[in-house]
């Protein structure tokens, strides 16, 4: 498989979907995710390699309803600033009812007004919002960059069409998703203007970092010289 499988998809096709999920009886339900286990491992596995006791300011591209933020602060850490940017209403009303400990605000929009009106943060995440965006990864990254203040830091989980399990032919992508390459979504870090610190494979089931052809999920952690 030499190119990525990009799948165009409208915000307001994201809203629908996610906010017929909205009322399913758990937090990964409502996210999509697809499992407890693989939606809480991607946060504690972020929260392993992240810088987070630098971090004072944190925006969430995709927050649904702050549990990411929530399981941070379990882990014993408090912020000046946590902004969550989502483009679901329903989540994000269930995001203004969680029990924060630290300032936090909620803002309705897309990917592309991620630091407007030029706000910058410590932290940008983004677990899962590549390949549901209906942007390609050099559009997304360079947005999700454009709120990432010097020295702050960048950090995103997406689908992996490198897998072995598909370049082998066992199984085959799920076509509800963009997949993407590694050289690309590596390339489109460099062109966003930031310098990716480190890229790999990632088994959310199982809590296991990986070589990245043995995955179907790849993070990339990324800093603003």
């Amino acid at each position: 498989m030499n190119e990525s499988r990009y799948k165009p998809v409208s915000v307001q096709e994201v809203v629908e979907e996610y906010s017929a999920s909205a009322d399913a009886g758990t937090p990964y339900q409502r996210a999509k995710w697809g499992s407890e286990a693989s939606m809480v491992n991607r946060f504690r596995f972020a929260l392993r390699l992240l810088p987070m006791s630098d971090i004072r300011t944190w925006l969430d591209i995709g927050c649904g309803e702050a549990d990411f933020f929530a399981l941070a602060e379990e882990e014993g850490y408090i912020f000046d600033q946590l902004t969550g940017l989502d483009i679901t209403p329903a989540m994000l009303q269930r995001a203004r009812t969680k029990a924060l400990i630290s300032p936090s605000r909620f803002i309705e929009g897309t990917l592309e007004q991620a630091g407007s009106p030029g706000e910058r943060f410590d932290l940008v995440t983004l677990l899962g919002v590549l390949q549901q965006c209906g942007m390609r990864p050099a559009e997304a990254l360079s947005s999700a960059a454009r709120a990432v203040k010097p020295g702050g830091v960048l950090f995103a989980t997406t689908k992996h069409l490198g897998w072995n399990e598909f370049t082998s032919g066992r199984l085959s992508p799920n076509e509800n998703h963009s997949w993407f390459l590694l050289p690309e979504l590596e390339e489109a870090v460099d062109l966003s203007g930031l310098q990716l610190i480190k890229s790999g494979g990632y088994l959310p089931r199982e809590d296991l970092e990986v070589p990245v052809e043995e995955s179907h999920m790849v993070y990339l952690l990324a800093q603003r010289p």
